[in-house]
């Protein structure tokens, strides 16, 4: 009996031993399979995920440049708006009745018991005032909110006289120049001109002695960034050299079209900001599926 009980164990052992063999190389087969079926997804997975990324970084460059220009046209905006504030309020106070036209001791003295020179100050920010002759010799002239006498004035800023005879040569109010910008005790600021004239729509040359009133307003742009509607438009100052790296820029040019400086302002990137937010999905995607290639 023992011999055969020992045959039989060893008969029972070899079927094992064959069988296994057969069973890893099926279970081989199915994964092998398995890997030829997940592969060509797996691959699509990964190209769909760079296209992704290639698509966002494109919508991310081209938010960028319209955020720029957005930007851009809003700080232009806003200056054109300063413009045409200042030539209006100069107009508003140049054009009048025949008193003020014939000029004389009515408008010194309507400046002084008025105080006009304040007033300007603090409703409107007008730092500075002059009254110009024809000669170019200055009549009336006030400063920071008081009366300067012609002979303190000195010299006016640099591309004003431009301006003062462009006001002086105009024949109706829709004739008044644009304010135009200029460098005012080392400040950019807003100098606006008008001829002081009757409040009639035509003026016939040698009629009055054609005087010239001259506002001028600094550009406040700390006003500007405070300011709801600009969004996101940070550090918004005036340089006179060129913009630093991180910040946009709006060329600043004088009356006469020379270039002061630039208004620049911190560059908020949008896009760049949504693409750096998806791009640690997009690479932990892009490894996991590495990990399942291997």
């Amino acid at each position: 009996v023992g011999p055969e009980r020992y045959l039989g164990d060893m008969a029972t052992t070899t079927g094992r031993e064959q069988r296994l063999p057969q069973f890893d190389t099926t279970r081989a087969q199915l994964a092998r399979r398995r890997r030829n079926l997940l592969l060509p997804i797996l691959l699509l997975a990964a190209i769909s995920l760079v296209a992704v990324g290639g698509v966002l970084s494109w919508s991310a460059g081209s938010l960028n440049e319209r955020e720029a220009k957005s930007q851009e046209a809003l700080v232009q905006s806003f200056v054109q708006l300063r413009r045409d504030t200042l030539r209006q309020l100069v107009i508003d106070y140049a054009w009048w009745d025949e008193a003020v036209v014939s000029y004389g001791v009515e408008l010194d003295e309507r400046w002084s018991r008025e105080g006009l020179a304040q007033y300007l100050r603090t409703t409107f920010q007008v730092t500075a005032g002059w009254v110009v002759a024809p000669s170019g010799e200055i009549e009336l002239g006030f400063a920071h909110g008081e009366k300067v006498s012609p002979g303190q004035i000195g010299h006016l800023p640099s591309g004003v006289g431009k301006l003062i005879t462009a006001a002086r040569e105009s024949k109706s109010i829709e004739d008044v120049p644009q304010a135009g910008l200029v460098i005012y005790e080392q400040e950019l600021a807003l100098v606006a001109a008008s001829l002081i004239a009757p409040l009639n729509n035509v003026l016939e040359p040698g009629t009055y002695q054609r005087n010239v009133m001259v506002f001028l307003s600094p550009v406040d742009l700390k006003v500007f960034e405070h300011t709801e509607s600009l969004g996101h438009i940070e550090d918004l100052h005036f340089s006179r050299g060129p913009a630093p790296a991180g910040y946009l820029d709006y060329p600043v040019r004088g009356v006469g079209g020379q270039l002061l400086g630039r208004i620049v302002w911190r560059d908020h990137r949008p896009g760049s900001e949504l693409l750096w937010s998806a791009a640690p999905l997009l690479l932990v995607s892009l490894l996991a599926i590495g990990l399942l290639l291997v």
